[in-house]
């Protein structure tokens, strides 16, 4: 009785040990998931609706591979992150918009930099995203 008391405790130790050295498991990075929200000023093709989804961040967490969706055009932009702050570029230098985006929170606020279509010069909208 005395030996099969000890195999059990000693099982016992050996899965409370084995629990306790299994790593932890890795924490979603902040940016992972969908944000929704519109650009004040902005006309789209076919909705008003901004909507960015981050699937992956880079190992080194300076990257992210998404989409965008702006107004109905879907892209998949280059993210760089730095910190809580995020910028990508929708569409090509010359006729896209370049976005930079500050989290506060479950919002991303911040500034798209477009060009007019009537002058071709640059102009600046407030936007802001909400964590879906």
């Amino acid at each position: 009785m005395i030996g099969l008391q000890r195999r059990h405790f000693t099982l016992a130790g050996l899965a409370t040990l084995a629990g306790a050295s299994a790593p932890a498991q890795a924490q979603q990075h902040w940016l992972i998931g969908t944000w929704v929200g519109r650009t004040e000023k902005v006309r789209a093709r076919v909705t008003e609706d901004r909507t960015l989804t981050v699937t992956r961040i880079s190992a080194d967490g300076t990257s992210a591979v998404g989409t965008f969706n702006a107004g109905g055009v879907v892209v998949r932009p280059r993210i760089t992150i730095a910190g809580d702050r995020i910028s990508f570029v929708s569409g090509s230098a010359s006729s896209g918009a370049t976005y930079e985006l500050t989290r506060r929170g479950n919002e991303l606020t911040g500034v798209r930099t477009g060009h007019a279509v009537a002058s071709g010069r640059p102009n600046q909208t407030n936007i802001t995203l909400v964590r879906q």
